[in-house]
């Protein structure tokens, strides 16, 4: 064994190796080609901060680089974490409506070699404008206005210039979000969306709600043929659910067998364990004990297999018939 080593100047680089016996008898050469890059790259095109002082709470920035380098971003006096195209960086509203925020955003690029660019860094002032009217919701669309097989959805949300959207998806934390929204891997049942704006002065409006439900492509699993109508009878307080299901007979006999419901408002996992005590035997209007309610149900079939979890919906003139 042997050691060499050497220090070769940026570029590519080919070592040739062959050994030599005592005899003078050469063997096969090796040959190993390497890049040597030690260059840092150029600094990214970053697009501009909004003219100070900047009265939304949001901007939002678009960079680019070399091809195959990666990104590196910070807020203010935060650390660099890896970052893509396009980065969002919302202020938070000061307390006093007097005072101004100073915010600074730096990009730098990382090549293919591991070397970084000089950083490019943007800044602006936030001040809040004295405005304390909330927005009304903004306009949702692009949800599928009957049941679909499809478990991806685009949607587009439209509401006040410059506001900011959040989104939450099935009771999920609300987090920014920008239109068009890209849904995909939605489960079968049924699907919440809610949508709130907020404007430049810092106020957020009402949520904006979007309902749809996915279906089985292959039926499967028993799926939910129309909305479930929950009615609740004030004097006796007895619940009954009206409901139209399908089973998978593709394999022979089957049939909609039990409902179980949900009495909570929050979205049951997905594979929730089965709780007896919330298990109906299925058919078209459902009764429950008195003083329960069903805010979700699923379905299960003579096969053992379950559906999604569908929300139930109060019927029009529902109560204390």
């Amino acid at each position: 064994d042997s050691a060499w080593s050497t220090s070769p100047t940026d570029g590519t680089h080919t070592l040739v190796v062959k050994q030599v016996d005592r005899a003078g008898n050469s063997g096969e050469a090796v040959t190993r080609t390497w890049t040597t890059d030690t260059t840092a790259p150029d600094a990214p095109t970053v697009s501009d901060a909004s003219e100070s002082p900047v009265h939304y709470l949001a901007q939002t920035f678009t960079f680019s680089g070399e091809n195959g380098a990666s990104f590196e971003c910070r807020v203010d006096d935060g650390d660099y974490a890896a970052c893509t195209s396009p980065q969002v960086v919302t202020s938070t509203v000061p307390s006093d409506p007097s005072a101004t925020v100073h915010r600074t955003f730096s990009v730098r690029q990382v090549d293919a070699a591991g070397n970084r660019s000089a950083e490019i860094t943007r800044e602006w002032t936030y001040e809040r404008l004295d405005d304390t009217e909330a927005p009304a919701a903004p306009v949702v669309s692009g949800i599928p206005t009957a049941p679909t097989v499809r478990t991806t959805a685009t949607v587009t949300i439209t509401g006040e210039d410059n506001a900011t959207f959040k989104c939450s998806l099935d009771g999920a934390a609300y987090a920014v979000c920008a239109s068009p929204v890209q849904l995909t891997g939605l489960a079968i049942g049924d699907h919440v969306l809610l949508v709130t704006q907020t404007d430049q002065a810092g106020n957020t409006s009402p949520a904006a709600s979007a309902e749809w439900t996915v279906l089985s492509r292959s039926a499967a699993a028993p799926t939910l043929l129309a909305k479930v109508q929950m009615r609740v009878n004030l004097k006796t307080k007895v619940t009954s659910l009206t409901l139209k299901a399908r089973a998978d007979r593709s394999k022979g006999s089957n049939a909609i067998k039990w409902i179980e419901y949900w009495n909570h408002t929050d979205r049951p996992a997905a594979d929730a364990p089965q709780k007896p005590k919330f298990l109906v035997s299925y058919a078209a209007t459902v009764q429950l004990k008195a003083g329960q309610v069903a805010f979700w149900i699923r379905i299960k079939d003579t096969k053992g297999k379950w559906s999604g979890w569908y929300r139930t919906r109060f019927k029009p003139g529902s109560i204390g018939w």
